[in-house]
């Protein structure tokens, strides 16, 4: 038997005020086993939807004594790593009141006007985005909530209409179930609010003539009311999630519809497969480093090799990939993650894990061993008599700068280590997600620069095959990270 007497689809729009009529905001409604129709917002003077007009209308419903379940399609909830980064408990309700205190959309503002600093403290509660929430990264395709200004982003959306379900919230109280911040399980005959992913079902359904806003309205609302009678829905509410994840999607939220179990891949073939080394080694490349791979350090008489640097690498401050067809169209480089300099020579130690945080090993830690001292020799990069000075800073901090140089070490893993951080502060840490998802953005963003690669090396040619075949940047980085050979590790590894 159904849980639910009604289906509402809302395709969100988070353009310009909550009072302005807006063609992106889109409402459709189904009843019972009937099909969505549009619902039109009441008459008056705005052809279409306001976001204060669409919450007022949605708790006139949901008062009534009908069971609804509504989808609407922007994020409910940040990233574990917003909460972290803020000091925020994993709370959905205390991130509501925090989150409309410094972004207050509900007033009659943009969102842009918070961005630029004109309305609210949006500054003081920011994001990465290359931060994203579990069950984004188990959609695929779905972009971060912080990733604003590109096609089918959902960051606007999300940050103009979260003070609204605040709004909701506070005016209905118990009376509506939030999926799933009030728990999995929907009390028998209460409606609920999830957030929805139209993605996941608008290419099943002919469009007859809708726009595409209307369409995504249309399928969500089609999907609900199919789902609720085939049972597809009771299941949707209930992902497979363990206790860490389902307690960590308690803050995040969760888009209804994504199944919690990691999806299952075919084995990756020899021919598709990635060394760790050799992405990290793209990563550097196509950020204007020159680089040396698997520099041997040998001992002063015989015997083997006292170690070996993954990677040496050098950038220059006047490094730029310039697009002489545009010559304003200057390729930006991964400034932030990076701290790249535009007055510096800039050389890096490069020490590269797989599976494992991100580590230094005891060959550039351990000053008895004088191999710091070894590779400055070998490079070439300062006067003899000033080596001894730059790795002891090398040892101490990571890092050595004088005069238009600085040499530093850097570590790349499949996550930040803590206890690096404490030891180590000056030394950037790169993750695995971080990289790949530099990658995926170059090519995505340069693919008729980049078109032609024949001239590249295996590893080149086989990330952009992939970049080439994947939908998104979270299946791109998913998709490079099982054929480096690495496992999921817990959600927060990358963040």
């Amino acid at each position: 038997m159904p849980a639910f007497n009604r289906y509402i689809g809302i395709d969100y729009s988070g353009a310009q005020t909550p009072n302005a009529s807006l063609k992106g905001l889109r409402v459709y409604m189904a009843e019972g086993d009937g099909p969505p129709a549009e619902v039109l917002p009441p008459p008056s003077p705005q052809k279409y939807w306001s976001r204060r007009g669409v919450a007022e209308w949605l708790m006139d419903r949901l008062n009534e004594d009908a069971p609804t379940l509504v989808g609407i399609d922007h994020g409910f909830s940040f990233p574990l790593s917003y909460f972290q980064a803020h000091g925020l408990p994993r709370d959905w309700d205390s991130f509501l009141e925090d989150f409309q205190n410094h972004w207050p959309t509900d007033d009659d503002i943009r969102v842009d006007d918070v961005r630029d600093g004109a309305f609210g403290n949006g500054a003081a509660r920011g994001g990465n985005t290359r931060w994203k929430r579990l069950t984004e990264r188990r959609a695929g395709a779905a972009k971060s909530v912080f990733h604003f200004d590109v096609q089918g982003s959902v960051a606007k959306s999300s940050h103009s209409g979260i003070p609204w379900l605040r709004f909701i919230r506070r005016k209905l109280g118990q009376q509506v179930h939030f999926w799933p911040f009030d728990g999995w399980e929907v009390p028998e005959g209460r409606s609920a609010i999830a957030e929805v992913y139209p993605a996941l079902w608008n290419r099943d359904l002919e469009n007859d003539g809708r726009n595409p806003d209307q369409h995504d309205a249309f399928c969500i609302a089609a999907w609900m009311s199919r789902a609720d009678r085939d049972g597809e829905l009771a299941r949707s509410l209930q992902p497979a999630l363990s206790d860490e994840e389902s307690a960590i999607a308690m803050a995040e939220g969760w888009i209804l519809g994504v199944t919690g179990a990691t999806s299952t891949r075919r084995p990756i073939s020899p021919d598709e497969r990635l060394t760790a080394e050799k992405v990290a080694y793209w990563y550097f490349r196509l950020n204007g480093f020159l680089q040396i791979e698997n520099f041997v350090i040998h001992p002063p008489g015989r015997g083997g090799q006292r170690t070996d640097a993954d990677l040496l690498a050098v950038r220059f401050p006047n490094r730029a990939e310039r697009l002489f067809d545009n010559p304003d169209d200057v390729m930006v480089d991964d400034v932030r993650a990076l701290a790249l300099s535009p007055d510096q020579i800039d050389m890096a130690i490069v020490e590269v894990k797989t599976g494992q945080p991100c580590a230094l090993n005891g060959p550039w830690t351990d000053r008895d061993r004088q191999n710091v001292e070894r590779v400055l020799a070998a490079l070439g990069c300062l006067a003899l008599d000033r080596i001894p000075i730059a790795a002891a800073d090398l040892y101490e901090k990571g890092m050595h700068q004088a005069d238009g140089l600085r040499v530093r070490l850097i570590a790349i893993g499949n996550g930040r280590s803590l206890d690096l951080t404490k030891q180590y502060p000056s030394v950037k840490q790169i993750t695995w997600s971080d990289a790949l998802g530099f990658i995926w953005q170059r090519f995505h963003a340069y693919r008729r620069q980049k078109a032609q690669v024949d001239q590249w090396d295996t590893t080149g040619r086989r990330l952009k095959q992939l970049a080439d075949g994947c939908r998104g940047e979270p299946e791109f980085v998913e998709g490079a990270k099982a054929r480096m050979g690495i496992l999921h590790l817990a959600i927060g590894a990358d963040d």
